[in-house]
């Protein structure tokens, strides 16, 4: 009779590790499959931003539209995201947007001129950053404009 239950003991617990690698298995490809669809809209959604609704716009609606330009552009053309985040910088400047929406554009520039090579920008845009996150006193804003400036001084 011992020797039955020390047995289904073992039985129970390998039935439980094969369990539970069942189950992380399926997360794990369930997390793959579902981070597909929501990156794949997230393309289809960016990619459905064209250039040519840029002149019959103005105000907030063409802020938003000139930031979805540069988070699209920031990979696949890093000349075209700047240009659009330049002029979005000065219509937020125009607008007078509220720092926080300012310190999301600067971040995405900063990062897409570093890619791009362009260290004098970086280093103007990381000037920028740094003057609003001490203002607002957001530290790690501080942080990743050092970092940037840092990395723009090491090239």
């Amino acid at each position: 009779m011992n020797k039955k239950k020390s047995l289904w003991g073992i039985y129970r617990s390998i039935f439980i590790v094969l369990l539970s690698a069942f189950i992380l298995s399926v997360s794990i490809l369930s997390g793959f499959i579902l981070s597909g669809f929501i990156f794949s809209g997230v393309t289809v959604f960016a990619d459905d931003l064209p250039e040519s609704r840029l002149p019959g716009t103005a105000g907030e609606e063409r802020l938003r539209l000139l930031v979805d330009l540069t988070r699209t552009y920031s990979r696949k053309d890093p000349g075209k995201a700047l240009s659009f985040g330049a002029e979005a910088l000065v219509l937020m400047e125009r607008m007078t947007v509220p720092g926080k929406d300012k310190i999301v554009l600067l971040k995405r520039l900063c990062n897409t001129a570093y890619r791009h090579a362009d260290y004098p920008l970086v280093l103007k845009y990381t000037g920028q950053l740094k003057k609003i996150t001490a203002d607002l006193g957001d530290k790690p804003g501080e942080g990743y404009a050092l970092l940037y400036t840092g990395r723009a001084y090491k090239y």
